[in-house]
C-alpha cells in the first residue's frame, strides 16, 4: 500500500502546535510523537485516542478554542494514520529530526527510544506480561534491547549494580550499533505485533477523529 500522504509541511505544521506556548510544557515534539506512534501500533491492543492523548498532550494542557484543539486533533490521527501506513509498507523508520552534533544526536535519540517504549509498553496489558513461550519472549528482549541502551537504562542498571561500563570509545560504538538496529528492530516488531493480533482475530485499524520505559510521567 502507498503511504498515507503527510507532508514535510504538515509535520513543520505539528511542530510548531506542539512546541507552542500551550503545549509546549507538557507535549510530546513531533519526533517524541513519531516515535510513540510507532511503538503504539506494535502494543498488545490498539487503544482509543481518548486513552493516550492525556499522556501525549499532558493531562494539564488547555486550549484557547475548540476550534484549536480540533484542528491539532486532525493533525494528531493524520499522523497517526501515516505512522501505521509506513509500517505497513514496509518501512524501517528513524527519528524526523537531523542532529547537528554528537551531544544533540544522543539527547534525540534517547528521547525517541523512550517515546517508542511508551507507546510499545502502553496500557493495561504488555508483550512482557502475555508472551508464554520462551522462545518468544526472548525474541520480544533481544528486540527492545536496543532502545534501552539508546534511553540509557542498561547503563543506569550496570551502575547502580556497581559493576563496570564500557569505556567512551566501546560505547560510543554500542551506541552507533544500537542505532542502526532500530529501524529493523522496529519493524521486526510491528510485524510481530500484527501476526499475533492477526492470530487473536484483531487486525490494525485506522482511527477516526505501563511498564517502565525510561520516561517521568507527564
Amino acid at each position: 500500500m502507498n503511504v498515507e500522504t503527510f507532508s514535510q509541511n504538515d509535520l513543520l505544521a505539528l511542530h510548531e502546535a506542539l512546541t507552542g506556548p500551550q503545549l509546549a510544557e507538557y507535549a510530546m515534539n513531533a519526533a517524541e510523537l513519531q516515535a510513540f506512534f510507532y511503538g503504539l501500533h506494535s502494543s498488545p491492543e490498539l487503544p482509543q485516542p481518548s486513552d493516550w492523548l492525556p499522556f501525549v498532550l499532558g493531562e494539564k494542557t488547555v486550549f484557547a478554542s475548540p476550534e484549536e484543539a480540533e484542528a491539532l486533533m486532525q493533525r494528531l490521527m493524520a499522523y497517526y494514520n501515516h505512522t501505521l501506513a509506513e509500517l505497513e509498507s514496509g518501512a524501517h523508520p528513524k527519528p524526523v529530526y537531523e542532529a547537528e552534533n554528537d551531544e544533540e544526536r544522543e539527547e534525540i535519540w534517547a528521547d525517541w527510544a523512550s517515546a517508542y517504549l511508551d507507546g510499545l509498553l502502553f496500557g493495561e496489558r504488555s508483550w512482557i506480561d502475555i508472551l508464554e513461550e520462551e522462545e518468544e519472549k526472548e525474541a520480544f528482549a533481544f528486540g527492545i534491547e536496543p532502545f534501552y541502551l539508546l534511553n540509557g537504562m542498561i547503563k543506569e542498571d550496570v551502575e547502580e549494580q556497581g559493576e563496570e561500563w564500557p569505556d567512551a570509545d566501546e560505547e560510543a560504538e554500542m551506541m552507533d550499533i544500537a542505532r542502526n538496529a532500530v529501524p529493523e528492530m522496529i519493524q521486526a516488531l510491528y510485524q510481530f505485533a500484527r501476526a499475533k493480533r492477526l492470530a487473536a482475530h484483531h487486525t490494525p485499524v485506522r482511527q477516526r477523529t505501563r511498564a517502565r520505559s525510561g520516561r517521568g510521567k507527564r
